[in-house]
């Protein structure tokens, strides 16, 4: 829960760029353009940026700082993509841009990736930090040209940034070391890149929320301890660990949680019901810390020479 910073509904072609907020960020067209048959009502109409068309394809808003939270913040969207004649599979087009250039650490650029095939693309998350900036990602989505689509992602500015497609999870990540965002010194473009390259979504947007706090779409939170667990080799009682969260308004009953590491079999899935509203319960999962990820332990030759895989012994 949070309060609103920045809400924009484009509902209206009279001021299609009004912002619905108590802050009233309201923006200029600049390339996009107002259409009729949005989500719920009128919507963002863009087109693609570079290489196709290196011009703007967006909504500008003028910096303000309610629109770079130094806090945990979610943002979010309605969006339907356009066909792969205007959609390229090289394209990686913008969401909302606060950034720009690599080397400004204030602000963030939430894009897409390139199309790596079958139409999927990773959700980018790039948020500076002041002295660096930090890069997160999502697992792979497509991106319907029949409907309408619900996306969005939050920041708790601890390290965690997590990705959401229709209030389902693909993919939350933490990046040690990385804390709130610093305030942005640029503007806030809805649809494209701030500047040149121009990288315009080609595709309709609606109802664009930015709100203080953590949204949560999710009726469970899966949280690891660490984003890059180590082991030492060989140690006895080593162990994944992670916490288990109940982020629905009622209690869950009943659940489990099925785990699984790259290359190994699965483990059998936790219980964790009941969940009482808001509860967390940690869990583990062992891990076998005498062999390499991948690799049973019938194929160990020794406890000093990993063996190779089957396709080279």
């Amino acid at each position: 829960e949070g309060s609103t910073l920045g809400y924009w509904k484009f509902s209206g072609k009279e001021d299609p760029a009004a912002d619905s907020s108590k802050f009233k960020n309201a923006g200029t067209l600049r390339g996009a353009v107002w259409n009729p048959e949005g989500k719920f009502g009128g919507c963002l109409e863009g087109f693609p940026g570079y290489p196709v068309d290196d011009k703007p394809h967006g909504l500008l808003v003028k910096r303000s700082p309610h629109l770079a939270p130094g806090g945990a913040f979610t943002l979010e969207m309605w969006v339907r993509a356009k066909d792969e004649a205007s959609f390229p599979p090289e394209m990686t087009p913008v969401l909302v841009d606060s950034k720009y250039v690599p080397d400004n650490h204030t602000g963030f650029m939430w894009s897409l990736t390139k199309d790596s095939g079958g139409g999927q693309r990773l959700f980018k998350l790039e948020i500076g930090l002041g002295t660096r900036s930090q890069t997160w990602y999502s697992s792979p989505v497509t991106l319907s040209t029949a409907e309408w689509q619900h996306i969005g992602f939050h920041y708790d500015a601890q390290g965690t940034a997590s990705f959401f497609l229709n209030g389902e999870s693909v993919g939350s990540s933490l990046q040690e070391g990385a804390g709130p965002m610093a305030g942005a010194i640029r503007d806030f473009c809805i649809g494209d890149r701030i500047g040149s390259l121009y990288r315009g979504f080609p595709g309709w947007m609606d109802e664009v929320l930015l709100s203080e706090g953590l949204r949560e779409y999710r009726p469970v939170g899966i949280e690891p301890d660490s984003s890059r667990p180590v082991f030492l080799r060989f140690s006895e009682n080593s162990s994944l660990n992670f916490k288990i969260q109940n982020l629905s308004s009622d209690e869950i009953s009943k659940g489990e949680v099925p785990i699984a590491i790259a290359g190994e079999t699965p483990a059998p899935p936790i219980d964790w019901s009941p969940l009482k509203k808001g509860e967390a319960r940690e869990a583990s999962i062992p891990v076998d810390a005498g062999l390499r990820s991948g690799f049973r332990t019938g194929e160990m030759k020794d406890q000093n020479t990993p063996p190779l895989p089957k396709s080279l012994s």
